[in-house]
């Protein structure tokens, strides 16, 4: 027995929706694209987030924390200053944030080691 809407078949209506779902689906992926980062990182450091987030693809140096299972990317960042990015295990990011204080290598390693990070590079 077939269900008919209106002289439309109960499986016609479900193509139909089907299709108009498949639609939709790059403008919801463009959607979510455009969605202003409201991560952590940029909510409470700003932009210097975004600077910091250039160590994840060029870093100098990488650190991880065996407690928290995190790990660190530091690199000089093209706005002068080091930047840390922090990832959890699976790989998201945690925070990104640039050490206005620390003007050398060894002292962002320090800093780091404080927070128990250990070197892995």
């Amino acid at each position: 027995m077939t269900v008919a809407i209106k002289g439309i078949s109960l499986f016609m209506l479900l193509l139909i929706i089907l299709a108009l779902v498949a639609l939709m689906i790059p403008a919801l992926i463009n959607l979510v694209q455009q969605m202003p980062d409201v991560s952590h990182a940029v909510a409470k450091h700003g932009t210097d987030a975004y600077y910091a987030r250039e160590c994840r693809d060029g870093w100098e140096l990488r650190m991880y924390n065996p407690q928290t299972q995190r790990t660190g990317f530091i690199c000089m960042t093209s706005a002068g200053k080091f930047g840390i990015v922090i990832l959890d295990r699976f790989g998201e990011e945690v925070t990104a944030f640039l050490r206005d204080k620390n003007k050398t290598l060894e002292q962002v390693i320090r800093y780091m080691r404080n927070r128990g990070y250990e070197l892995l590079q």
